[in-house]
């Protein structure tokens, strides 16, 4: 499509949207029993991971029914996220929702979180 049109379909669609086929695939992977286990177990373990890597590093993270956690104590979240961000991480800071020292972190594969927790050191200690 040319660029003109995307810019103006980009402005107005919802963010982190999911395309048709996307769609069909998550519903294809909620009928796959094994594959769906699979997955809670690595969420799971993850934020398990995640909520004792953050507690040693002196973070605060509230408790969660889900595959993310919103981490506080972080002082200025925005420098959190572009150093992040710097070193191939991807994380959401929180200031737009009205929490200026906290970002949600996502549960991801074991070598994903221990990347993020090694980034992160890295940038607290900045």
């Amino acid at each position: 499509m040319p660029a003109e049109v995307a810019g103006i379909l980009n402005r107005v669609r919802q963010p982190f949207n999911v395309n048709r086929p996307a769609q069909v695939a998550a519903t294809a992977a909620l009928d796959d029993v094994e594959f769906l286990e699979e997955t809670l177990r690595v969420v799971h373990r993850g934020v398990d991971y995640l909520q004792r890597a953050l507690a040693e590093l002196g973070l605060e993270c509230l408790p969660t029914q889900s595959n993310f956690l919103m981490v506080g104590g972080l002082g200025e979240a925005r420098q959190v996220y572009e150093g992040l961000l710097d070193r191939g991480v991807i994380v959401r800071p929180l200031t737009s929702y009205g929490f200026p020292d906290c970002i949600r972190v996502n549960a991801g594969r074991p070598e994903e979180n221990q990347r993020f927790v090694e980034a992160l050191r890295q940038v607290l200690a900045l």
